[in-house]
């Protein structure tokens, strides 16, 4: 093998100096533990676009230049698999369908934010048999912001993303494979199924009710199998995190479900989201950060958590943006907006402020509608943005108690409410409405402080 790999990193070495193309490979990267059960017959790409593996950005400007495979995608997946194979056991071996490969990259300032989206579907044919086995659908995304400037950046994503799908077709039940009812035709190797997924073959979408419990990754949420029942964990008192019974904290978890509502973690902090099940994908709604109205289309650019991450960054302002989560890969994106949504006219707000006069240090929680919308200071203030809406909004404020405000946006009009954590009293926090003269008094002032302390 070592041959091969010689002309994998003499192909790497020559084409990257192409001056519009960045070239990467698969060549070195190890996943963490050998893959079981599996070799490559043949790979069939049916992506959209077959001319890069993504877009990355270089230079100061920002310019867009594309990525792509030293040797090709098909070369490259088959040299990943020989070079991370298990060396014992018996292997089967499979068709690979390739329905997304995606690198995406976009930078705020020096920061650099990446993410990786594969979704594969391993099949297998029976000497002699017309149809085909479909034996596993799947995929996989990564999202992060470390910040590299090696190109081997970009593979270790990506093999971190592919060991994911391949590990999920090694733990299948291998005494049954080509079952019946998973045959398809020979046209189905030219169909592209990450654009179309067929909701029955997503478990949390199929099932009527979603098991209790935590999940830890976006793998167990799409199989409506929490890593840890709800029989073996409990809330903290605030309920934001949750511990075993034995009293171990339960980190990195990825949502949860009561039995009868889903929740999501995200934005980088224990906050629980409510998921709206749709009919071919599920979607919440979360606060991002922005310095103005085109803040949030930086953040949307951005894509996925990055992109929430990012925009948390940069003021006290927030706007509720709704994301939705591939029911596939689990790639999480902003919800393209309609046209209109833009119109000032068509949206209402709700402001929640907080002055620092004789009130404590610790933060607030600020509640929507029973989810946990964001996370205020003193000294600060966060702007609720609602888009074609009227119906009343149960807003909430807690510390160690929560106490609520139920309020109805108005279209074309600010509301503000003014929230406290005195020094003095018996801990409760208050939440009262005020008029929008007694507000933006408030709001100079914070918004001064803001100006001259920025971190």
């Amino acid at each position: 093998m070592k041959p091969t790999l010689i002309i994998f990193l003499s192909v790497l070495f020559n084409f990257s100096v192409v001056a519009q193309t960045k070239m990467i490979s698969l060549a070195g990267q190890r996943t963490l533990k050998p893959i079981q059960n599996i070799e490559i017959a043949e790979v069939i790409d049916v992506r959209d676009d077959k001319s890069n593996i993504g877009w990355v950005q270089k230079g100061l400007n920002n310019k867009r230049i594309q990525i792509e495979f030293a040797a090709g995608l098909k070369e490259e997946l088959k040299w990943f698999l020989i070079t991370n194979a298990a060396k014992e056991g018996k292997k089967v071996p499979v068709i690979v369908k390739v329905n997304k490969f995606s690198i995406t990259e976009s930078d705020i300032g020096d920061i650099e934010y990446k993410a990786a989206e594969v979704a594969l579907e391993f099949l297998a044919q029976e000497t002699g048999q017309p149809l085909y086995c479909l034996l596993l659908q799947t995929g996989s995304s990564l999202q992060t912001t470390t910040l590299t400037s090696e190109a081997g950046g970009h593979a270790n994503l990506l093999a971190r993303v592919l060991e994911d799908c391949f590990t999920q077709f090694s733990e299948l039940n291998f005494t049954d494979l080509c079952a019946a009812e998973k045959q398809v035709p020979p046209s189905f190797l030219e169909v592209n199924t990450y654009n179309k997924v067929d909701p029955q073959t997503i478990p949390m979408l199929a099932a009527k009710t979603p098991q209790s419990g935590v999940f830890m990754n976006f793998q167990e949420f799409k199989n409506n199998a929490p890593g840890y029942s709800e029989v073996e964990v409990t809330f903290n008192k605030f309920g934001n995190y949750f511990e075993t019974y034995s009293g171990k904290k339960i980190k990195d978890f990825w949502g949860y479900s009561d039995g009868k509502k889903t929740y999501i973690r995200f934005g980088g902090k224990p906050s629980l989201l409510f998921l709206t099940k749709r009919k071919d994908q599920f979607t919440f709604v979360a606060n991002v950060t922005t310095t103005d109205k085109t803040a949030v289309a930086i953040g949307s650019a951005l894509g996925g958590v990055a992109g929430g991450i990012i925009a948390q960054g940069l003021t006290a302002n927030t706007h509720a943006i709704e994301f939705s989560i591939h029911p596939l890969t689990g790639m999480i994106n902003p919800v393209p907006k309609a046209r209109d949504e833009t119109d000032e006219s068509k949206i209402s707000k709700i402001v929640v402020y907080r002055n620092s006069k004789h009130e404590k240090p610790e933060p607030l929680n600020i509640y929507i509608n029973d989810s946990l919308a964001a996370e205020i200071n003193t000294r600060a203030y966060s702007e609720f943005i609602f888009n074609n809406s009227s119906s009343e909004k149960n807003i909430c404020v807690e510390a160690n108690e929560r106490i609520c405000q139920k309020i109805t946006p108005v279209q074309g009009q600010v509301l503000y409410l003014q929230c406290n954590l005195s020094v003095k009293g018996d801990g409760k926090p208050v939440l009262k409405r005020v008029t929008e003269k007694e507000a933006e008094y408030y709001l100079k002032i914070i918004k001064y402080f803001q100006s001259k302390n920025p971190n």
